[in-house]
């Protein structure tokens, strides 16, 4: 009975051996399915679950949708953005640009604040419109020439506040350009005392410095001789006596 202890040992772990568990890793499944609980389908092959990232050779799958907004289904559930209950009430994006805070509710990105356009700029007029495409607000322009400010030479140009005494682009009225290398000089700077402040400007000019819209060159600084010398909507102002004339709004 000595010599057989041994031997029955030996067959029970032999039995033992036989036995094949399963071991749901590395199974075959597909987009609908077919992994145990704590594994999820990558590559068409089931992968352990840890933490709720799936291991895969390194690379990472999220256990759950991580962006709602993206448009991207990253836990390759078949399901991306609200769609995904993992979304539900998380921030979306509706796609409109004039719209914000909104989130997934039912299974569909709604709500949010509607994007307001009163806040017009200085040489913006009423209301805006809100553009989807572009996410912000359009106002309508104010005409050129008009006042945006201070100090009183401020003037609306192409949409632009611009002092208008100093800005060699648009000198005394918008789009007179000073000559390349020419100044823009405030009217108050001149000589005649009875000038206004603030209020517009002239080029200065020379020798293969020309002035803007046919003015002449007069003492080294441009002087309009005629309204059509300035710009759309101003006039030709002139404060007597020995003061030269200059095109104002």
């Amino acid at each position: 009975m000595r010599r057989l202890g041994p031997l029955l040992f030996l067959t029970a772990m032999s039995a033992c051996s036989l036995i094949v568990q399963f071991d749901p890793e590395s199974q075959p499944c597909d987009a609908s399915g077919g992994c145990a609980d704590g594994f999820s389908c990558v590559d068409k092959l089931c992968k352990r679950l840890d933490g709720g990232v799936v291991l895969d050779g390194g690379s990472t799958t999220p256990a759950h949708e991580t962006n709602c907004a993206d448009g991207l289904d990253e836990d390759l559930d078949g399901r991306k953005d609200c769609a995904d209950d993992d979304c539900a009430a998380k921030a979306c994006s509706d796609g409109n640009g004039c719209t914000t805070g909104e989130t997934c509710t039912a299974g569909t990105c709604m709500g949010g604040t509607t994007m307001l356009c009163n806040t017009p700029g200085p040489c913006q007029s009423g209301n805006g419109l809100c553009v989807p495409a572009m996410g912000r607000c359009v106002y309508p322009a104010l005409a050129d020439g008009a006042s945006c400010g201070f100090p009183l030479s401020s003037r609306c140009c192409a949409g632009a506040c611009l002092n208008i005494n100093e800005n060699t682009a648009h000198c005394g009225g918008c789009g007179l350009a000073c000559a390349t290398g020419q100044v823009c000089q405030s009217i108050n700077q001149s000589t005649c005392a009875l000038d206004p402040t603030e209020l517009s400007g002239r080029c200065s000019c020379g020798t293969g410095a020309p002035c803007p819209s046919g003015q002449m060159c007069t003492a080294g600084f441009c002087v309009p001789t005629a309204q059509a010398q300035c710009a759309p909507g101003e006039m030709v102002a002139n404060s007597g006596g020995a003061c030269v004339g200059y095109c104002r709004y």
